[in-house]
């Protein structure tokens, strides 16, 4: 319960530093947790799988940097908004 209201109190303040900057700070929040959902998405597939290593770590490079690289593309034409 101190963890939620702790949040509660970063998101107050978040708000009161602009509507722009908490949107920021959530778009950074979310790219952060699907990341990490992804990693370890891929970790279990890797595990039950047993894909031979090499091949595995190369597709995962690519399919990150796909992944990421994606959502900046997408995300450019609204960053001056944020501004």
């Amino acid at each position: 319960s101190d963890n939620a209201f702790a949040w509660m109190l970063c998101r107050r303040t978040l708000r009161k530093c602009g509507n722009a900057y908490f949107e920021r700070c959530s778009l950074f929040n979310s790219y952060y947790l699907v990341t990490a959902g992804v990693a370890a998405g891929a970790a279990n597939s890797y595990m039950w799988t047993g894909t031979p290593h090499y091949a595995w770590g190369m597709l995962s490079l690519l399919g990150f940097t796909l992944l990421l690289t994606g959502g900046v593309i997408s995300r450019a034409p609204l960053s001056p908004k944020l501004q």
